[in-house]
């Protein structure tokens, strides 16, 4: 699949960012890392959301940059998928950022208190590893 078939199937649609919304979107990724790494005595479900929010500005950026953005907003199952076929990210990879969707969403709408620490910081290791690579993609 490619993101002209997603556009056709009108899962995105064109966009013609500008430098400073990609600029802006990977300034909140690392902004929202930074808090999730430092701040003291934040619960594990902020730590995790704040890490899944960067992951989100990431793969925002990478789709921004690509052309194309979700074509509904908020479609951050879409934003998570595009990964693959904006820089690459293999589908196992993916699958690990998507439970990460299906975890927040859970904690979001059950219980803030399913998120343990273990997964919250999984979550920002993920969030970390993918920044930099979107990073090395963008500076290509």
């Amino acid at each position: 699949m490619s993101l002209e078939t997603w556009e056709k199937n009108r899962w995105i649609d064109t966009h013609s960012p500008t430098d400073s919304e990609i600029t802006a979107l990977i300034e909140t990724a690392e902004h929202a890392i930074n808090q999730a790494d430092s701040l003291v005595g934040l619960s594990s479900a902020w730590k995790m959301k704040m890490a899944y929010d960067a992951i989100l500005c990431c793969a925002r950026a990478c789709l921004f940059k690509s052309g194309y953005r979700a074509s509904r907003t908020g479609d951050h199952y879409r934003e998570i998928q595009s990964l693959e076929l904006t820089i690459g990210i293999g589908a196992e990879t993916i699958d690990v950022l998507d439970s990460f969707r299906q975890r927040r969403n859970a904690a979001t709408y059950e219980s803030f208190e399913i998120i343990s620490e273990e997964e919250a910081l999984h979550t920002l290791n993920e969030a970390k590893e993918l920044l930099m690579k979107v990073k090395s993609w963008l500076d290509r």
